[in-house]
């Protein structure tokens, strides 16, 4: 992991070693918590929350939350990192790293794959998965799939969401924005 120290104007490194809890240097994500802290998803490495920053980015260390996680499909929202994992959704609170499976949205995965996902600005998670998507309501514990019909395979790849809360997401040929309140996408 390199950090640039903008005052010193130095670029420093933190590398995997038994002291620092670092496990691989193979860097998935980097996560920013709810509450400000730092995360690490690294393949072959699994989650780690690191320490809080030290003056000394050598003294950096990395507490391991979840051994067998290690990807890009992560994101933080509501106290919570989410993550997916063999296309199953699990959640970590952020203060007491307790894992839970999300057994409502993984019934509606049914063997899609899950591409990505975004935690939305009104506390919603979505999934991007093939020909759809799902959303997940963690307040209710709920989930929906919605279907994204055209005619060919689709596979979500990304989610994005501007200033005025809409969702905007990428398939493999197209852009579209998503609705859940219409239930549906409207593809450009």
């Amino acid at each position: 992991i390199n950090v640039w120290d903008e005052k010193k104007r130095v670029m420093q490194s933190i590398t995997a070693n038994a002291s620092n809890g670092l496990v691989t240097n193979y860097i998935a994500k980097f996560i920013k918590g709810g509450d400000g802290s730092l995360w690490v998803s690294s393949y072959q490495g699994g989650l780690l929350k690191m320490s809080k920053m030290e003056s000394d980015i050598r003294n950096k260390t990395f507490t391991p939350v979840e051994s067998e996680f290690g990807s890009e499909k992560a994101v933080s929202g509501g106290g919570s990192i989410w993550y997916s994992l063999y296309n199953e959704l699990f959640r970590i609170d952020e203060k007491t790293l307790e894992r839970s499976r999300i057994g409502s949205f993984n019934n509606l995965t049914n063997r899609r794959d899950v591409h990505c996902l975004h935690f939305s600005s009104d506390g919603m998670l979505l999934a991007g998965t093939q020909n759809g998507l799902i959303s997940y309501n963690p307040r209710t514990d709920s989930a929906t799939f919605h279907p994204i019909v055209t005619g060919n395979e689709v596979n979500i790849g990304n989610f994005t969401e501007d200033g005025e809360g809409n969702i905007i997401g990428v398939a493999s040929n197209f852009i579209f924005r998503f609705n859940p309140d219409k239930a549906g996408a409207d593809a450009s």
